[in-house]
């Protein structure tokens, strides 16, 4: 286990040049080799196999983008451009003899850094994973009988340390800070949650249970 008591675990890979200070964060990518984490570190562009290109509808920035550089789309200007629905950047588009369909021949393969550490790197800063096994762990791993393999089930580990079981929501966080109580009811059950409107859903919720699936 490389995370110490009392430190920080950060849960982000940090970015190039991002100061850290005193938190610890995982090895990037524990499943790679060296060589696969510098190569995937940082994103890529890539390009789409033949095969695998499809036609679709062009997003609103693309639209925007080249509607920019006609007349219609200086005298509108960007702000006003952005605020529209996409069904009428597409009318503008037409009119300017812009297709609003496109054909990607390459796509943005996402890297490591910036982004969470995820399930397995928060298991292993902990001690929870063999690293001889890496490649076993699973978020809920099940054997061929269905049953629960606890040792590789990275989901069931973490729940096991005690922040975790002891973690708050956003929301009752911040009731928290203002001195009040946030009182989580179980979900489809709305008939414990008010007044007004959570009894109607209650009772329709009620109604909706007595039903098999």
């Amino acid at each position: 286990m490389d995370v110490e008591v009392g430190q920080t675990l950060r849960h982000i890979y940090p970015k190039d040049g991002e100061d850290i200070g005193d938190d610890y964060v995982p090895p990037s990518p524990i499943n790679l080799s060296p060589t696969e984490r510098e190569q995937k570190k940082n994103d890529t562009v890539v390009e789409i196999p033949i095969h695998k290109r499809r036609k679709r509808p062009k997003y609103t920035y693309e639209l925007i983008t080249e509607l920019m550089d006609t007349d219609t789309g200086k005298q509108e200007g960007r702000n006003k451009l952005e605020k529209m629905k996409l069904s009428m950047l597409q009318e503008k588009a037409r009119a300017e003899g812009i297709s609003i369909v496109t054909t990607p021949t390459t796509k943005i393969k996402p890297g490591w850094s910036g982004r969470g550490i995820g399930l397995l790197a928060t298991a292993y800063a902990r001690g929870w994973v063999d690293k001889n096994n890496i490649k076993s762990y699973e978020a809920m791993k099940y054997d061929n009988e269905g049953n629960l393999v606890k040792e590789f089930s990275l989901q069931y580990l973490l729940g096991q340390c005690a922040d975790f079981q002891n973690e708050v929501s956003q929301l009752e966080f911040v009731c928290e800070q203002l001195g009040a109580t946030a009182l989580i009811t179980p979900k489809y059950h709305a008939e414990l949650a008010g007044e007004g409107i959570e009894y109607i859903w209650g009772f329709l919720k009620s109604i909706y249970r007595r039903y098999p699936l």
